[in-house]
């Protein structure tokens, strides 16, 4: 047994191939770290000649398997620097977001030091086209061409993701994140006074999406009058009684676990309808209350819920994906609708595009974050004004979502108020439905990935391809009836997409998290945990499930983990920092170790420079960046951890055994905390295998064992590059990496590096 006692016994060498006194060959792999990727293809011989065949696996322009380790960048980009709360801004520039030029290499430098290899970089509609159709946005544009040069610069990939969530930020509500009774003592957030009374003013925040421009909100929604005063006001407001009030406390009080039934007039109502906008303080066009001067949004604490619920938002995606089906008269300057927005996003991303293709360190083109494909409420509302039958209504909900949930979601419809008071025809265009075909609604709910959203990624896919040649194309499914169902939902509506054709190149990159987000309802506090209730959890199995869907579905494409991440505030962010960020950090192990046991590539949700403990990245009070206000690192025992950039072979196997991972002790075995893995099989290129190895995890240095040939330590980029020797086909290369520990069995060992010193085997430490 060897042990180290570096003060004491430290010997210096210099190698002529490894010191730092020479960095010219660290220099010479810097330089090869990044090159243009594309996606794996053999040819296969057939009978009737050679095939292309998929393989699941990224290539760099040196033969190499890629990895990528990666973050998004960020969440404070979903609103631009020109909108100040509660004013959405007269004009509207992104550029800045997610910083300024003149931070961009303090930013980048960051991200490099953390190991961050690539980026899932963030732009959407509005920042290109926020004027209108056929206009463009040239700054902003420049803005993110000259940040993809910075971010060559520190050897970062970009994927560019035309992100959205609930389709357009000019959708939102207020509420009062404070409300108090009487005597002016602020209710206890979460309690059912609390969800309630936040509905009324004063307000001082908002629910609300991010994506589209309000141009293309207004063609989706052409009745509607997004200037009016009432716009973001909670419709419920204005059609609320004693009976309505008890209805949706009934609904929140299910919401909070209990059986909504037998609830008596709280003692606060009397202070809520004393605080409601009476008509005489309204503008004169607002009397009498006007839907067309209002969205139905409703500041769930989960913003998703509108995703689901609103009839807004999904007569907006609608519109974009079927518009052709659902409102076949609806054209917009000689074109159906569908094909009007459709053709301006394909516009919007072939600017993009134009930029991009010069750069080879972009990665690819992701279509659209998260698309919502869940109609339910739109149907519903839709058969409603056809038939004039609520028994309709609960029929449909019951078969498309099943005899448990159907029944629910029509409660939870009917109290919230998204079905119409009646279906007059004066009522069915207040209500903009006038020229909606029912069952083509209905009908979107069915297979929608497959028969709406594939031709879509294929259409904007094939104009980006046509710009840019080396064009990857990224995608994912949509929230479809998952969303309410669950992964037991109801089996014959399930999406049954496939490989977009015309497509040269494509990667699955789907989005999972686990039961984080905060409960349903409003005003929610952050969820709380023990360290118990997730320090075994194994995600392994459910993150399989999205590798096996693209050997399913997708012709076994690669897939890489577009989004995934934690809350950085459970308990109070009071709480979660004292703790250090316990259970996060515990969550976010979770995850990687998932991640390399199925070696699949990974992009977190994500790095945001605006991060404030008050308000997190700024949207919808979410706090998932692992960086603090201080730009510190939160759990980065987790995130920040070694793992192989680029491979000379592909890889087989690799593990990392954080100071997070669970372990099962061996008599007389100290645990292998801090421990890395890599097996690959023989090489295919001469190019060298890089690892990065964060001095956090290895302050004191670490040991190299190679199964052959020799390796570099640019020790300011974290950088070990190796060389494997052995070139025979059957050849396995392995390399493992320890941090130097009382009791460790070091022997056999062929480097150790701390810093820029170097020893190798012959040197010898007692």
């Amino acid at each position: 047994m060897r042990t180290l006692y570096w003060s004491l016994t430290l010997i210096l060498f210099t190698l002529a191939a490894a010191c730092g006194g020479d960095d010219t060959p660290n220099e010479q792999n810097w330089s090869r770290t990044i090159s243009r990727v594309r996606t794996d293809r053999i040819l296969v011989p057939t009978v009737t000649g050679n095939k292309v065949q998929r393989r699941p696996y990224f290539r760099d322009a040196y033969g190499r398997y890629v990895h990528f380790h990666g973050m998004n960048l960020s969440g404070s980009i979903k609103f631009p620097p020109t909108e100040n709360y509660p004013d959405l801004g007269a004009e509207t520039s992104y550029v800045n977001k997610p910083f300024p030029l003149d931070e961009a290499d303090k930013h980048f430098s960051q991200l490099q030091r953390f190991g961050i290899n690539s980026v899932r970089f963030l732009v959407s509609w509005e920042a290109i086209q926020p004027h209108g159709p056929d206009q463009f946005d040239e700054e902003y544009l420049d803005y993110v061409d000259e940040l993809i040069t910075r971010a060559r610069a520190y050897g970062i990939y970009v994927l560019l993701d035309m992100h959205q969530d609930i389709f357009s930020r000019h959708l939102y509500v207020h509420y009062n994140k404070y409300p108090a009774g009487e005597d002016g003592t602020e209710f206890a957030r979460g309690s059912l006074e609390s969800q309630v009374m936040s509905l009324i003013p004063p307000y001082t925040d908002w629910v609300r999406g991010d994506g589209a421009p309000r141009w293309v909100v207004e063609t989706c929604l052409p009745e509607k009058r997004l200037d009016s005063p009432a716009w973001g006001i909670p419709r419920l407001l204005y059609n609320m009684g004693p009976d309505e009030i008890i209805a949706i406390a009934g609904l929140l009080n299910t919401f909070m676990g209990g059986d909504g039934t037998s609830l008596e007039i709280p003692t606060w109502v009397d202070t809520f309808f004393a605080s409601l906008p009476q008509e005489s303080e309204l503008p004169e066009e607002f009397q009498p209350y006007d839907i067309r001067q209002s969205n139905d949004f409703l500041p769930f604490t989960f913003w998703g819920l509108n995703g689901a619920l609103s009839v807004d938002s999904q007569r907006c995606f609608a519109c974009l994906f079927a518009g052709d089906k659902v409102t076949p008269n609806y054209r917009v300057k000689g074109k159906n609708v569908k094909d009007y927005l459709q053709t301006q996003y394909a516009k919007a991303f072939v600017e993009l595009a134009k930029r991009a293709k010069h750069h080879d360190n972009v990665i690819g083109y992701d279509i659209m974050n998260e698309p919502v494909g869940a109609f339910i409420t739109y149907a519903a509302v839709a058969l409603y004004f056809e038939t004039g039958l609520a028994s309709s209504v609960q029929g449909l909900l019951t078969d498309l979502l099943g005899e448990t949930i159907g029944p629910d979601i029509y409660t939870v419809l009917t109290g919230l108020q998204f079905l119409p008071p009646d279906t007059s025809d004066e009522t069915r265009e207040l209500w903009g439905f006038t020229d909606v075909d029912a069952f083509g609604v209905i009908d979107l709910n069915v297979n929608f990935d497959a028969r709406f959203l594939q031709p879509f990624y294929e259409r904007i896919g094939k104009a980006i391809q046509k710009e840019d040649p080396n064009a990857i194309i990224w995608f994912e499914t949509s929230s479809g009836l998952s969303l309410l169902t669950g992964d037991g939902g109801v089996e014959q509506w399930a999406d049954n997409m496939t490989q977009p054709q015309g497509l040269q190149q494509v990667v699955y990159a789907p989005h999972w998290y686990p039961d984080i987000y905060p409960f349903p309802g409003f005003n929610q506090p952050p969820r709380e945990y023990s360290d118990n209730e997730w320090r075994f959890r194994d995600f392994q199995q459910n993150l399989e499930g999205f590798v096996n869907k693209s050997k399913k579905s997708f012709n076994n494409i690669p897939v890489v983990f577009g989004e995934f991440g934690t809350y950085f505030n459970f308990g109070g962010i009071d709480a979660s920092r004292e703790s250090d960020y316990r259970i996060s950090s515990q969550i976010l192990d979770n995850y990687y170790r998932a991640f390399e046991t199925l070696g699949v590539g990974r992009m977190q949700w994500c790095i945001s420079p605006e991060n404030s403990y008050e308000s997190g990245e700024g949207w919808n009070l979410e706090d998932f960046s692992v960086v603090d206000p201080d730009l510190e690192p939160r759990a980065w025992a987790a995130w920040l951890r070694p793992y192989a950039r680029t491979t000379s072979g592909k890889q087989l196997e690799t593990h990392f055994y954080s100071p997070l991972h669970p372990y099962e002790p061996e008599k007389g075995i100290p645990l292998p905390v801090g421990e890395f893995y890599l097996r690959m099989e023989s090489k295919e290129s001469d190019a060298p295998t890089e690892i990065f190895v964060p001095r956090r995890q290895y302050p004191q240095g670490f040991y190299v064992w190679l199964s052959d040939g020799y390796a570099y330590f640019d020790s300011d980029r974290q950088l070990l590059t190796w060389y494997p020797t052995v070139d025979s086909p059957q050849t396995e290369h392995e390399l493992r990496l320890l941090p130097p520990r009382p009791g460790a069995d070091v022997s056999g060992w062929d480097y150790f590096f701390h810093g820029k010193r170097v020893l190798d085997k012959t040197g010898g430490v007692q």
